[in-house]
């Protein structure tokens, strides 16, 4: 079982039983302690799974709601319509007139008759617009954010070739559509035991047959030449 190393990544230093730090293309680097800002909430939103989003914009929603429909509850239920002597139907009853307003709908089934509920209603509109605009912002950057979809072989074979030992694995892209000019660094991480005893992470750049080819149709076989 491999253990989870806390390397801040400023140094060599490993552990024998250390784990990948790429796992099918991706990191397998975990950040944790490090400050956020309100400047990493659009990378955060585009990048989490459907479910997580639609669920934050669902909530969001909700609460939205709950929150002007109890200012409009503080301020009185006269202010739309006549009482009906139920506090949970008049609280219902105003959080669909929330609903509405803030997707400028309208039905018409109810309306603000004073001052002060015009003026709340009037900015949970200006609120429902704004939201609505920033979710269709992140809808579009999920969508067009670029993903490439590139599966690896799950083995590396070692062989003969030309006369040679080499490295051989293979890459393809998942999408129909077709990669151009695609390029590959190959870079193999291995941890090693030195002569005191301590575990070292040591990086090798690996020379390639061909790193680099016009376009990629179907896969692509990487081979490299095993030398001293």
């Amino acid at each position: 079982m491999a253990k989870v190393l806390k390397d801040p990544g400023v140094g060599y230093k490993s552990n024998r039983n250390a784990q990948r730090v790429i796992v099918n293309g991706q990191s397998n680097v975990k950040h944790i302690n490090r400050s956020k800002t309100i400047d990493d909430l659009y990378t955060y939103l585009i990048t989490i799974s459907w479910p997580l989003f639609f669920g934050y914009v669902l909530c969001g929603y909700l609460l939205i709601n709950l929150i002007f429909a109890l200012f409009y509850f503080s301020i009185g239920i006269d202010e739309f319509r006549n009482s009906s002597g139920n506090i949970w139907e008049d609280f219902s009853t105003l959080f669909f007139f929330s609903a509405q307003t803030i997707t400028t709908v309208g039905y018409g089934a109810i309306a603000p008759e004073g001052i002060l509920a015009g003026v709340l209603s009037s900015f949970e509109a200006l609120i429902g617009l704004l939201s609505f605009s920033f979710i269709t912002g992140l809808l579009y950057g999920r969508f067009s954010k670029p993903k490439a979809k590139i599966l690896f072989s799950k083995n590396l074979i070692i062989r003969e070739f030309e006369g040679e030992r080499t490295l051989m694995f293979r890459v393809m892209s998942k999408r129909t559509n077709l990669m151009i000019e695609p390029t590959l660094n190959a870079v193999i991480n291995i941890t090693e035991k030195d002569n005191g005893g301590e575990f070292s992470r040591q990086f090798y750049q690996l020379i390639l047959e061909t790193n680099k080819i016009m376009y990629l149709p179907t896969m692509w076989t990487l081979v490299h030449k095993i030398n001293k």
